[in-house]
């Protein structure tokens, strides 16, 4: 050793053979060559584009089989390394220990997240894949921007076509961060559904901590049954560090109490800590915090109630003052800006949608739809009006329409169910809790009140499915409900939580039954005050088709071409125009605009009434409307313009 160290010759020698030890060195190399003759390639070509020498046709030949040789020792070095295609890659490229390495690095930063969204089976999996993926793409591109430059020095290529290709390195960045943002996402969305869960929770721990069940119990049955979505994920993260690290209840509630993102959930957990250590009464903690916790629902229902107002102004706004602002500056900027009119109504229904979302307290209650059978339903009869030459206003029409029903059809029993379950749950607790008064147990309470004929619809046949099941001798904690109601299943939840303990006092069904009247009354409450929006977006069509025509009409009596002619000064400085032309084609873009702003309209208010936009029931009737008044305006407009002509 101390003799190649001696002679520099050697050393050079020793540590190019280093070097080609790494498989990051020879899979580079091999790429630089190639890069090198792909680059030049296009420079042969251009100088003599008729006559390719033989011994340049070997050099390119020659850079191919070094390359393919030089990537041959890492790749049957790949065999030997087990995973996904991007670890494997990642491995042969970086080698194994410093791809391991920074693979830990990376676990390192996403620790928190990746907990927090409860996601850890398969994480050293995913992580390695996207962290493996990113280095061989970064190999990659940095072989296609050498070929870019060489190209653009050899070839004189335009300087834009390589700042062009430099977007290709956003790729290996997003590969590298994509588990970062996947984890941080459904972190973020976890904290959500917890926070929306939390008065649940608080009120089931305090109901199952006065029949005798302890938090880690609830924990463990709500992690076997799927009736809770963010506390699902909690107590699957409680059951993994019991199982996997040994912990106890109080150690992860001081874990997930330091943690966690949410306040009001890590406060919770403290609090609950701190009386436990302390020896406090564990259920007058319980007690405190869910009485606290019902008078948050009310506020949440009320804020969006008042937060709604909001949204009747904006779409008063937004849907007739601006269309107007635009009718009148179309005087001076001709037909294009109308044109803007149709970018209008889908531009304020996202920015709508967002605030409604936002305001509107989360529901898990089953309302998905299938958008795909109402998106073809509309694109097919659209196309079959444009082949029969109908109006495009009727085409438009049609379409929404065939849609709009497609889409309330999947959800019309789902949306009347929930309604009529939330109306019967407190009349069906406080017939129980009177049951129980006089003696009987809670299954035979069930029984006795699924014959009585004071409930109607959907939940009495719930009811009677609960009862034949208690019937056969299934416990009441393991009887199927299928409803769309999450308000349901969580009460048919807590009955069978507390039935276990056998500790099932008429004081657990009263606070019961006061906890859901109470929330069935807060969301009826706030719901009602939107009825009066809800009568706002049935009268935008016939609005807005007075104003937008009616507006047109006056403009076209003062004069001015609406096909893209200015309005010239005269020499006393007042505007005139020319003679009045409004195309068939700007009359129908008119007729589109109302249709589709009456129809986002209508998709709005559906989502703020009853959580889904599939609730098409006023976007149906707004379109309806829009038709009849564009038709009675068609037919009353040459006596309208008659009014106002000299």
């Amino acid at each position: 050793m101390k003799q190649r160290r001696e002679d520099p010759f050697m050393e050079i020698e020793f540590g190019f053979y280093l070097m080609s030890r790494s498989p990051l060195f020879v899979a580079s190399m091999a790429l630089l060559v190639a890069s090198l003759f792909m680059a030049l390639f296009p420079y042969m070509r251009l100088s003599l584009p008729f006559f390719l020498p033989y011994y340049e046709l070997f050099l390119v030949a020659g850079s191919v089989l070094l390359a393919g040789s030089a990537l041959t020792k890492p790749w049957r070095k790949g065999k030997r390394y087990h995973g996904t295609k991007g670890e494997v890659l990642g491995k042969v490229i970086f080698g194994r220990e410093r791809f391991n390495s920074l693979v830990r690095s990376y676990m390192s930063k996403v620790e928190r997240d990746m907990t927090l969204s409860s996601e850890n089976d398969n994480s050293l999996s995913f992580v390695s894949d996207f962290v493996g993926r990113s280095i061989s793409y970064t190999l990659l591109c940095g072989g296609i921007d050498a070929v870019s430059v060489l190209s653009l020095l050899i070839a004189r290529l335009p300087l834009f076509s390589l700042l062009l290709v430099q977007a290709i390195w956003i790729v290996p960045f997003l590969m590298y961060e994509y588990p970062a943002i996947y984890y941080r996402g459904k972190s973020k969305k976890e904290s959500k559904d917890v926070s929306y869960e939390l008065p649940f929770f608080v009120f089931l721990s305090s109901v199952a901590s006065s029949s005798g069940l302890n938090l880690s119990y609830v924990y463990k049955r709500i992690y076997e049954k799927s009736v809770f979505r963010g506390f699902g994920r909690e107590s699957k993260a409680f059951i993994r560090e019991m199982r996997n690290h040994g912990k106890s209840l109080i150690q992860f509630v001081d874990y997930r109490a330091r943690v966690h993102p949410l306040k009001e959930y890590a406060s919770f957990l403290y609090a609950y800590s701190s009386v436990f250590r302390a020896g406090g009464g564990i259920q007058d903690y319980l007690n405190d915090k869910a009485k606290e916790f019902v008078n948050v629902l009310n506020f949440r229902w009320s804020f969006y109630a008042d937060r709604i107002s909001s949204v009747g102004e904006t779409i008063i706004i937004s849907f007739l003052v601006f269309p107007t602002l635009f009718l009148v500056l179309s005087i001076f900027g001709g037909i294009s800006l109308l044109y803007l009119l149709i970018l209008m109504p889908p531009f304020f229904m996202v920015a709508l949608y967002a605030m409604v979302r936002e305001w509107r307290p989360k529901t898990f209650d089953d309302l998905s739809f299938n958008s795909t059978v109402p998106l073809a339903l509309g694109v097919m009869s659209f196309l079959v009006g444009v082949i029969s030459h109908a109006p495009l206003f009727v085409d438009v029409y049609v379409s929404l329409v065939i849609a709009s029903i497609s889409m309330y059809l999947q959800v019309k029993n789902k949306i009347s169910e929930v309604r009529n379950v939330e109306d019967n749950l407190p009349q069906f607790l406080r017939d129980l809790t009177e049951y129980r008064k006089i003696g009987y147990n809670v299954n035979k309470s069930l029984v006795k009140v699924s014959l009585s004929e004071s409930y109607t619809g959907r939940f009495k046949e719930i009811l009677g499915k609960a009862s034949s099941q208690v019937k056969s001798g299934i416990p009441l904690n393991e009887v199927s409900i299928s409803s769309s109601s999450w308000m349901g299943k969580f009460t048919f939840f807590m009955l069978g939580l507390i039935s276990e303990s056998g500790n099932v006092s008429t004081m657990l069904l009263e606070e019961l039954n006061d906890f859901t009247r109470k929330y069935v009354e807060y969301k009826r409450e706030a719901l009602s005050r939107i009825r009066m929006y809800q009568f706002l977006g049935v009268m935008t069509p016939i609005l807005l088709t007075f104003v937008v025509l009616i507006t047109t009409v006056l403009l076209s009596s003062f004069g001015g071409y609406l096909t893209g002619v200015s309005p010239t000064i005269s020499t006393t400085g007042v505007y005139t125009f020319q003679g009045v032309h409004i195309s068939q084609e700007l009359k129908e873009l008119m007729y589109v605009f109302i249709e589709l702003s009456s129809f986002f309209v209508g998709l709005i208010l559906g989502k703020a009434s009853s959580g889904t936009i599939a609730n098409t029931v006023i976007s149906i009737v707004g379109l309806t409307l829009a038709l009849v008044g564009i038709l009675a305006f068609t037919y009353v407009e040459p006596s309208i313009a008659r009014l106002f002509m000299p």
